[in-house]
């Protein structure tokens, strides 16, 4: 089947509104990355310079499916340079098994030539098999080779009941804010931080303060650990629900069966009840993270103060996405959670290998908010 494609604009914010919602994303746990009241406020998350291709059925024009594109600057082998990234890919049910997401390799090569980076990354959830073998395993040669970078894993770390965030730590560490400590003082600790991760974007000051790059991240969502008056970690806490929302429209037979269980007898203990169908996951994703000599100690610290946050916005879940060899992992996975898995592919349209990527030292970090 032959598709016309071209960059989305504001008239169609309708109707890519309404292929997400019908479209959810298959799995245990099947849903629709939804975005109300506006598409297009969700896509600024991904970088400065962003687009969305459409793919419209050459007989009719009918809307087939989207590829959510952008570009930032990013660290990797310890120097910044434009990275591309592909996400939210949905196609409509209908032209679903017409392998519409290969054929958007001739318009991203054109997009390259037009200014856009040469090397691109992209996360393909686990639970996804169709969409891993179709990118991974079958895809034609004109179709750019990807290259398997990390398994990560995304945590769904249960908020307590209420939010108490610490401010005392011990060892002369205690908890602020960006609303105590300034934007750009945060922003100069990211810098710093950003080349010890691959892919970890460059971030200013005027990324913050609820616009930019973070719209509805307030100064006092951004928390920031000090010891004595120095800066030794941060991390945001994103309640992204004003424009973009997670709504479950399924659960697998197992989780199905369980559900009427743990939503019974989770609650006394602590646990949180899992959503009705048709009803939005109530999460905040934890955001801008970044420790010092990623000491175990004070991200936990930290990660008990970002918990405690998600509860003070009323959320139940904090989202949290770490590279399988990042050593942040192991201190946020003695926490309870639920977890998705997903791996992380990097690709280029030239010939030549990707530098500094595959098999890297650095751990790769992943902005779950973003993606």
């Amino acid at each position: 089947m032959k598709f016309d494609f071209r960059i989305a604009g504001p008239d169609d914010d309708a109707d890519i509104r309404r292929l997400l919602a019908a479209n959810p994303m298959p799995g245990r746990l099947t849903v629709a990355f939804e975005r109300e009241p506006d598409f297009f406020v969700g896509e600024a998350v991904r970088g400065p310079r962003w687009a969305v291709l459409l793919a419209q059925d050459a007989r009719d024009g009918t809307l087939a499916g989207i590829v959510s594109i952008a570009a930032a600057d990013r660290w990797i082998g310890g120097r910044i340079r434009p990275v591309g990234y592909i996400g939210q890919v949905r196609v409509a049910s209908e032209y679903q098994g017409h392998y519409l997401p290969l054929q958007t390799a001739a318009p991203l090569r054109s997009l390259v030539r037009d200014g856009w980076p040469e090397f691109w990354f992209a996360a393909i959830v686990s639970d996804n098999p169709a969409a891993e073998g179709l990118f991974y395993g079958r895809a034609p040669a004109s179709f750019p080779k990807l290259l398997p970078v990390t398994p990560v894993h995304t945590l769904g770390l249960l908020a307590p009941r209420r939010g108490r965030p610490p401010r005392l730590l011990g060892a002369g560490r205690r908890i602020s804010s960006a609303g105590e400590r300034g934007f750009a003082e945060v922003a100069a600790f990211l810098e710093a931080q950003g080349p010890r991760r691959q892919f970890y974007p460059r971030y200013d000051a005027g990324d913050f303060g609820g616009g930019g790059r973070f719209p509805g991240l307030g100064a006092d969502d951004m928390l920031v650990l000090l010891e004595g008056n120095r800066i030794i970690g941060c991390a945001g806490v994103w309640d992204q629900s004003s424009f973009k929302q997670t709504v479950v429209r399924g659960y697998s037979t197992g989780l199905r069966l369980l559900q009427p269980v743990l939503n019974l007898l989770g609650p006394p203990f602590g646990a949180k009840r899992l959503p009705e169908i048709g009803e939005e996951l109530s999460a905040a994703t934890l955001c801008a993270l970044a420790v010092e000599n990623d000491d175990p100690e004070a991200f936990d610290g930290l990660l008990q103060a970002a918990l405690a946050h998600a509860a003070v916005l009323n959320r139940d879940y904090l989202l949290a996405g770490f590279a399988v060899d990042d050593p942040l992992l192991a201190a946020a996975r003695r926490r309870r959670h639920i977890r998705y898995t997903s791996t992380l592919y990097a690709f280029g349209f030239d010939e030549d290998p990707i530098p500094d990527v595959v098999g890297s030292d650095r751990p790769a970090y992943v902005e779950i908010g973003a993606l």
